[in-house]
């Protein structure tokens, strides 16, 4: 029992680390250098990485940050002080709230240039490859109204939709 007592008050310290993190609030400004296969980007604070969603590397952003982690902190994007000339402005009205695609806030080339530069870091990084081979990704002929994978949630009004990125929240999608 005491072991079980012991492991139960330690769950319950991470939990509250946890939450002690999610209050965590700050505005900084950033300047992005990269970008994650999930699609955020990635600046650094005083040595601290920080990773940004629907930003650009290039670009010098406002972020609040929402979650501070022992290695690394997230940010929520605020202002764009100084866009990319790969921004544009995404097409889809759903874009940002549901929890599909990612990188709508870049055009087509730089998209397909920042998922070959991933590919290509990724095999340095993990596979501990020099100068890896990469052939340049192949965008599709389509960049609007197709999905590679769709996992759809039923929304209390009985229509579908996506879940809301990190949430249980169904978003209706009148458009895809």
């Amino acid at each position: 029992w005491v072991q079980f007592i012991g492991q139960c008050a330690i769950s319950a310290a991470k939990a509250m680390a946890r939450r002690v993190y999610r209050e965590f609030r700050m505005n900084i400004e950033l300047q992005l250098t990269g970008m994650t296969p999930g699609g955020d980007a990635i600046g650094r604070y005083e040595g601290r990485v920080v990773f940004v969603p629907f930003a650009l590397p290039g670009e010098t952003v406002e972020v609040q940050i929402i979650e501070e982690r022992r290695n690394f902190w997230r940010g929520r994007l605020l202002r764009v002080l100084a866009a990319a000339t790969e921004r544009v402005a995404p097409r889809c009205r759903h874009f940002g709230t549901c929890g599909g695609c990612q990188w709508q806030m870049a055009d087509d080339a730089a998209q397909v240039r920042f998922k070959t530069e991933i590919v290509r870091e990724q095999l340095t990084r993990i596979a501990r490859i020099e100068n890896p081979p990469v052939l340049p990704c192949i965008a599709s002929p389509n960049a609007y109204g197709y999905r590679n994978h769709a996992r759809l949630a039923i929304a209390p009004s009985g229509r579908l939709g996506y879940r809301a990125s990190a949430s249980h929240n169904v978003v209706e999608i009148h458009e895809c």
